[in-house]
């Protein structure tokens, strides 16, 4: 390798190690907002920071493509810039771990909900309910115990 090449692949490593500390700090801000949004049950923040996030963890995968084809990138960056980016993703490894937490507290409470209201549906199918037949007179029938199956086209 010549020093232009030198000089080249450093200065491909710096600005790839600028474009992974944005990506990290734009997650980790994204990541925190959604967490706390779902928390404190702001269901329009958390939609807006989960397609956010959707967003920016595509550029996330596209950059450990870029660093997989590139592996060496990273070799001639300064120690200092090196940790800073590793501190940067322990961070977001902690921020992402705390808002999978958050998701998975969130689609449990709706689905106890959601297993709440088929239970209170199905105690009050079973009842004994009056209909007219066709000369005009009470029967009394109970209703089948049956329950058409839902489904959620959300998630939150």
């Amino acid at each position: 390798m010549n020093k232009n090449e030198t000089v080249r692949s450093n200065s491909d490593g710096a600005d790839m190690a600028l474009k992974v500390s944005k990506l990290f700090k734009k997650l980790i801000t994204c990541l925190s907002q959604e967490t706390l949004a779902l928390q404190s049950h702001n269901r329009a923040v958390a939609e807006k920071m989960n397609q956010e996030k959707t967003r920016l963890m595509h550029s996330y995968k596209a950059v450990q493509g870029e660093l997989k084809d590139n592996p060496t990138l990273f070799k001639n960056l300064d120690t200092d810039i090196k940790k800073h980016l590793q501190e940067l993703s322990k961070e977001f490894e902690t921020v992402l771990k705390d808002n999978m937490l958050a998701v998975v507290v969130g689609k449990k409470a709706v689905t106890r909900l959601i297993d709440r209201i088929l239970e209170k549906v199905r105690e009050a199918s079973s009842m004994n309910t009056k209909s007219y037949n066709n000369s005009g007179r009470i029967n009394e029938s109970r209703m089948s115990n049956k329950i058409i199956p839902t489904t959620l086209n959300e998630t939150y």
